[in-house]
């Protein structure tokens, strides 16, 4: 796949020097931002590839009722980008990034997760027995109130998080450090995504619609909460002109 091509409209002029505003006090910041934002919008083919990696383990980690196998699957996923874009692209009032962040959020958790969850589910109960609901699953498709206002707890801060390791520390975003940041709050987003999505292709492979439908519900308010709390975090901080 070819990187993708940053519209001319985007970017600033990279000969004026940096300005002292506090935490933006960083040449061409802005222009880092719509980079990412432009990045995270973008389709590609390593994004669904690890996609279907994560969606695998998580499969596997849900009805195996192993914690560590699905948490194993929140390093693999690849959502922080698609939540940034979103995010920014919303702020810089950018359609094309916001709407790319959308499709590859929906692509992403509804059709490659959902699906290959479901018919990876429907393989292994045609070959291995004891393939049923477990309390893994259980967790992420019959939400009690406390559950869900735990998991949106957890995608609040999660959202904040995705923002605040772009915004908080500027001066790092470029270096390797902040490729290292992406990469642990990357983890973070993916905690209220990846399980839901897999529950909703388990639940309907087992005959289970309710389970299905409760997941779902989950995963609307997990992504309602990344993109909207990631949104205003970086509003509050004054990061967009």
């Amino acid at each position: 796949m070819t990187a993708p091509v940053v519209p001319a409209e985007l970017l600033r002029d990279q000969a004026q020097p940096a300005r002292s505003l506090g935490v933006w006090g960083v040449r061409n910041y802005h222009t880092t931002l719509e980079r990412r934002a432009i990045s995270g919008g973008t389709m590609t083919g390593g994004y669904v590839a690890m996609v279907l990696a994560a969606t695998v383990m998580a499969t596997a980690g849900l009805l195996l009722n192993s914690s560590a196998a699905v948490v194993g699957s929140m390093c693999v996923a690849p959502f922080m980008g698609p939540s940034r874009a979103v995010c920014l692209g919303a702020l810089f009032k950018n359609r094309r990034v916001f709407f790319g962040g959308l499709l590859k959020q929906f692509l992403g958790l509804l059709v490659i997760g959902s699906s290959v969850a479901a018919l990876l589910t429907v393989v292994l109960r045609l070959y291995l027995p004891n393939i049923d609901i477990t309390p893994e699953i259980l967790l992420r498709a019959m939400p009690t109130p406390r559950d869900v206002v735990l998991s949106t707890l957890i995608a609040v801060s999660a959202g904040a998080a995705a923002s605040l390791a772009l915004v908080a520390q500027p001066s790092i975003v470029e270096s390797p450090w902040g490729q290292v940041i992406d990469a642990v709050i990357g983890v973070e987003v993916a905690i209220s995504l990846v399980p839901p999505a897999a529950v909703m292709g388990i639940g309907w492979a087992l005959g289970t619609p309710e389970h299905s439908r409760n997941a779902f519900y989950l995963l609307l308010l997990n992504l309602a909460a990344l993109d909207f709390v990631g949104s205003f975090t970086i509003l509050a901080m004054r990061g967009v002109r």
